[in-house]
């Protein structure tokens, strides 16, 4: 896990999703992966949490698509508009 986060050369959560790629690769769970989550926390920005708590066939991947999901389109504006811990009256019309 700790070296497929380290080797990634991307955003913070695709590195995260590189090291459950990698402890995946390393054997993971022996029972069979069916299940995958991401939380990504940051005082400057909008709170992440990602979860696919059933797939039979590849719960990371679709983490992934799901993960990719939230930085396109209208889901990606709203998150915008979410107060974060830094600026916690981002996204409230003070007119």
């Amino acid at each position: 896990l700790v070296d497929g986060y380290l080797s990634a050369s991307c955003a913070f959560s695709h590195r995260l999703i590189a090291g459950l790629r990698a402890a995946e690769a390393a054997g993971s769970d022996s029972r069979g992966l069916m299940s995958a989550a991401l939380l990504v926390l940051h005082p400057d920005h909008a709170p992440l949490t990602l979860r696919i708590d059933y797939h039979a066939d590849d719960p990371i991947g679709a983490l992934t698509v799901l993960h990719r999901q939230t930085a396109a389109g209208e889901y990606a504006f709203w998150l915008d508009q979410v107060p974060v811990w830094s600026n916690r009256t981002r996204g409230i019309d003070e007119a």
